[in-house]
């Protein structure tokens, strides 16, 4: 079942990761992340890559020939450039569980480290609460995603951003 929030994101060039490669693809954060830098204007370097992702160059490398026989991405002479612009994620499956879990991480990562908590919003609220709230906070997340997905696809490519939104009853 796909969520109107996450049906309101899809564009025309949206596609999933092939069945066969989507174990590989949400088995780490940096798959994501490498993809959609090269999605910036004027494509990535590996050194790029490797700078901003703070990884080795060899998974870097790796990755983006990984990404490139995935159809995602295409290498020309030193930089890397998406071939599909926007990667769907496959609402209530495992795949989805991988990808949510590995950006918490990474968000706890960045969180932890504190090294720039002028560009960095990190809230963690364990609460209770009357089910009729619930869903009014729910609407206001999902009417703030809304408004989010209208403004992202037309904003110029410079910062590398994680999203990372969560509302459960435990």
């Amino acid at each position: 079942m796909i969520a109107d929030h996450e049906r309101d994101s899809w564009k025309g060039t949206a596609q999933e990761v092939a069945n066969d490669w989507k174990p590989v693809f949400y088995s780490s954060w940096h798959y994501t992340a490498i993809h959609d830098l090269t999605t910036f204007p004027g494509g990535q370097t590996v050194d790029s890559i490797v700078k901003r992702l703070e990884i080795p160059r060899d998974l870097a490398e790796a990755s983006l020939r990984e990404l490139e026989s995935m159809g995602l991405v295409e290498g020309r002479e030193d930089r890397w450039y998406a071939k599909v612009t926007e990667i769907i994620v496959p609402v209530g499956t495992q795949y989805s569980a991988l990808h949510v879990s590995h950006w918490s991480h990474r968000a706890a990562l960045d969180a932890m480290r504190g090294r720039r908590p002028w560009e960095s919003f990190h809230k963690c609220w364990i609460f209770g609460i009357h089910k009729a709230d619930f869903e009014k906070i729910k609407e206001l997340l999902t009417e703030h995603c809304r408004k989010s997905q209208k403004i992202i696809p037309k904003s110029e490519r410079e910062e590398l951003v994680c999203m990372n939104l969560q509302l459960f009853v435990v």
